[in-house]
């Protein structure tokens, strides 16, 4: 995601148009760039809106000051919103010292959620000294499931067994629990369906996985 924004932005930038001054016509181009970028980055249509606002209304009409160009003020103005949203403070996750965290992997189709699973499993396994199991719940596609037990098996971490026929995602996320149960797994990652629209039918899948999981994150 932070990829596909990054390199959007970038795009962005270099399509302000020079001058001493921003104005709506010379960040037009730009901002329609960055709006685009944080929607295919899967931010929240409400939270673009919001954030595109803001940018406009404080880049419209502010002076460039010497030795600074229109873009690097323009770059200043974006960046300073989205650390705004994002945060600027690092918050650990709270992993329970006790029982069972879970983590869900969500997003689009293809924005790398399984590489990052199998990224997130092996730093938190060297860094909270915490066995790490890594479960696909993505039922659609087979060649995601294996990608991930791959990973697993690579970065030596414990993977749930692949089951081609089980379709249901209450009996898979009560065999994950069980399997992370009896291997002695504290943290489980679950990389989910992704989808390339809105799609009712595979949010209250999320949602249900959710309900039976109450992850951490």
């Amino acid at each position: 995601m932070f990829d596909s924004l990054n390199k959007g932005l970038a795009n962005a930038f270099n399509k302000l148009k020079g001058g001493n001054v921003l104005t709506e016509n010379n960040i037009k181009e730009a901002i329609k760039i960055v709006k685009r970028s944080l929607i295919e980055a899967d931010v929240e249509l409400d939270t673009v809106k919001s954030l595109i606002n803001e940018i406009k209304t404080e880049a419209i009409g502010q002076k460039i000051y010497k030795n600074i160009k229109a873009q690097e003020a323009f770059i200043k103005i974006v960046n300073d919103h989205i650390v705004e949203i994002l945060g600027n403070e690092n918050q650990e996750i709270d992993l329970d010292k006790n029982n069972i965290s879970y983590i869900m992997m969500v997003g689009l189709q293809g924005a790398g959620k399984t590489t990052t699973s199998a990224k997130l499993a092996k730093l938190l396994q060297k860094e909270k000294n915490k066995k790490v199991l890594l479960a696909s719940l993505d039922i659609y596609r087979p060649a995601a499931r294996k990608q991930l037990e791959v990973l697993a098996n690579d970065n030596n971490i414990e993977s749930f067994p692949i089951d081609e026929d089980n379709k249901n995602i209450k009996s898979l996320v009560k065999e994950i629990k069980a399997y992370a149960k009896e291997k002695e797994c504290k943290i489980v990652i679950l990389d989910t369906a992704g989808r390339l629209h809105i799609d009712n039918e595979l949010m209250e899948e999320l949602s249900l996985i959710k309900d039976l999981t109450k992850p951490t994150k």
